[in-house]
């Protein structure tokens, strides 16, 4: 036998035992998945230098994974330049998406979660290897989006490659979807923890969460973390490719203790702020989203004009905040509403080399930025250009939570003034739990982006605080609220309820069943069939045995044949080869024995061993039991106060 047999058998062999299955593919897919994310990230960086910074003349400085920031900066800035940039990729990114994704208009993130709850784990590779790309050349020619929303479709699609190629279960090709996410985000923001729940729970928009990908999902994020950084310790040495370093730098340090518990009060006003600009995040990004989409163009060139207004604000920041941006060195902190954006908030992590008679100038910039980015960000992908919402959302909530933080620098109360560190984390945990409805993956995101775990207790807050206050939808479309509504699991809720309910108690023998004798004739087995509505009939000998059954399918060979109809009797008719149930039977496995005769009705007898007949359960009878139970468990749950009296009633059964 050859090694590569050996090496086939053991993975066969792996793959059999539930832990081993998940350490391979988890391990498989982190690897693909640090790679992937390590090419992108390079492809970005390497664009940008020679697009934005050498044609254009802006560098944003965003910080990236592995490697020093650059310093922002404007060295002959072209406006004209940045405009054509912006039209041309936006055009380019349009192209490619039309040619191999198609007409969708979800993002990447929203695609994921599509296909877990209704594409049975599946995404076509032409698809996110197009978002692959388009969402690179967006992000190289100044586009304002995120990283994630590819980056985690990319993970999720090479999840769903590998689980298809190895025809794994529905269920476990869903599970790889999410390790694939969990993956891909690892990578990019360096916080494989954060990304792992951020995948598991940024599928449903209220406290739910996909448990059974957790340990997967640990097992691809911490393999994509260290694959990441291993490719850039070997390839860039001197960006370090240090496995420790946090995607933010801070200079300032910020903790919290219990006699800082009066800060919890301005941290609540940096959540009930943050959370009223998302709502009209929301609002901005779905309006201009229908306004493209009703907008009598082709559909290739609605990204340009996309673009186009995209530019035009980010000139209008520009010059409008221009003499105030002077005034703190800072002439490049308009243009941040461009690109991801992350150079603004490392530069509001370093605020305090600002002097504190520019500090009201701070706050408004910073709070321009905010409205500027949101405005941006709907242009770009509202109108089907390529990105995630994730880092603008992270960048808008660290500008406004960074402006509240100036704000407390200057009214200068010491027992209630946080951390200006502090501000801007909060600021970002309230923005990602209020578009994305992950609280966990938010408190935990921050922390890991920034390099430190001293502001759990106030993260646990704000993001308690942000997820009941910011409604029940967020920025991902394809969201549902929780398993329940998913169809991913409505057949296990129906099968749950099932399985606790027995035959005998649906059933019942008072119920007037026609039956015939072996011996009636067919003139009976006719007048039978005519004069009830029964679906199938029982043939019942002397000892009320069952000892067949007919229906009229198993009739109709004998009305037109006159030889057979002058001799046949009911036990010719009738099939002796049945499906039977027991008074013991659970509903379920009733179910499934309707569903595998395609029936609406079953014979029920006492036993295995003794065919006494008992009379029939139809699958209305069924249903309509199911129906009942599930009316009073949602009734307890409502006079208990865990589900709404507006709960969707579309999972009933019909």
């Amino acid at each position: 036998m050859t090694i590569l047999e050996h090496a086939q058998r053991l993975w066969k062999a792996g793959l059999s035992f539930s832990g081993a299955k998940w350490l391979l593919l988890g391990s498989c897919i982190g690897l693909v998945c640090g790679i992937c994310g390590f090419i992108f990230v390079r492809l970005i960086d390497f664009g940008s230098t020679y697009v934005m910074a050498s044609f254009v003349g802006y560098q944003d400085g965003d910080p990236s994974p592995g490697h020093q920031a650059l310093e922002p900066s404007i060295l002959n800035f072209n406006p004209a330049y940045l405009i054509v940039v912006l039209v041309v990729g936006a055009f380019i990114s349009a192209w490619i998406r039309m040619r191999w994704a198609g007409e969708t208009r979800l993002q990447g993130t929203a695609m994921a979660v599509e296909a877990f709850h209704n594409e049975r784990g599946q995404m076509e590779a032409k698809h996110w290897l197009a978002r692959f790309f388009t969402t690179v050349i967006t992000l190289i020619s100044g586009g304002s989006a995120g990283r994630e929303g590819p980056i985690a479709m990319v993970g999720a699609g090479c999840g769903s490659l590998l689980g298809g190629r190895l025809k794994l279960s529905r269920r476990d090709l869903r599970i790889l979807l999410i390790a694939g996410m969990a993956g891909g985000i690892a990578a990019i923001f360096r916080a494989p923890l954060a990304g792992t729940l951020f995948a598991a729970e940024v599928l449903y928009a209220e406290s739910d969460l996909e448990a059974d990908s957790i340990i997967p999902g640990f097992i691809s994020a911490v393999t994509a973390f260290c694959c990441f950084g291993l490719l850039e310790s070997f390839l860039f040495p001197q960006g370090g490719g240090n496995l420790s370093v946090a995607l933010f730098s801070i200079n300032q340090d910020a903790d919290f203790a219990a006699q800082d518990m009066l800060q919890l009060i301005p941290y609540a006003g940096i959540a009930i702020a943050v959370c009223a600009l998302m709502w009209f995040m929301r609002f901005a990004y779905f309006w201009t989203e229908r306004v493209f989409i009703g907008m009598p163009i082709p559909e290739i060139c609605k990204p340009a004009v996309g673009a186009l207004l995209t530019g035009l604000c980010a000139l209008a920041l520009y010059w409008v905040l221009g003499d105030m941006c002077k005034e703190v060195n800072g002439a490049h902190m308009p243009l941040a509403v461009l690109g991801s954006g992350y150079g603004i908030v490392q530069d509001a992590f370093d605020a305090d080399k600002y002097e504190s008679a520019h500090l009201l100038t701070i706050v408004i910039i910073l709070s321009f930025v905010a409205l500027g980015k949101i405005i941006t960000s709907s242009l770009t992908i509202g109108s089907g250009g390529s990105g995630g919402l994730f880092g603008p959302s992270m960048v808008i909530g660290a500008c406004l939570g960074a402006a509240i933080g100036v704000l407390f620098q200057m009214v200068g109360v010491e027992q209630f003034m946080p951390p200006m560190t502090a501000c801007i984390v909060m600021g970002m945990a309230c923005a990602l739990t209020a578009n994305f409805r992950t609280p966990l993956a938010a408190l935990l995101m921050v922390s890991e982006l920034t390099g430190g775990y001293q502001l759990l207790l106030p993260a646990m807050w704000v993001c308690s605080l942000s997820f009941m206050l910011s409604g029940r939808r967020g920025l991902i479309a394809t969201q549902v609220p929780t398993q329940l509504h998913s169809s991913a699991h409505r057949g296990h809720f129906f099968n749950d309820v099932l399985t606790g309910i027995k035959v005998k108690t649906v059933f019942n023998p008072e119920r007037n069943i026609h039956t015939l004798h072996p011996e009636s004739n067919l003139d009976e087995c006719k007048h039978l069939i005519t004069d009830t509505h029964q679906n199938i009939y029982p043939v019942i000998d002397n000892d009320n045995h069952l000892t067949g059954i007919f229906s009229m399918n198993d009739l109709r060979s004998f009305l037109y044949d006159e030889s057979l109809g002058l001799v046949a009797v009911a036990q010719d008719i009738a099939t002796d080869h049945m499906i039977v149930i027991h008074p013991n039977d659970s509903l379920a496995t009733t179910m499934r024995r309707f569903t595998e005769l395609n029936v609406e009705e079953l014979p029920v007898v006492k036993g295995d061993d003794d065919m006494t007949f008992l009379g029939l359960l139809s699958r209305r009878e069924v249903i309509t039991h199911y129906n009942k139970v599930v009316d009073e468990l949602r009734a307890m749950r409502k006079a208990e106060g865990y589900e709404d009296v507006t709960a969707d009633q579309g999972s009933r059964t019909n």
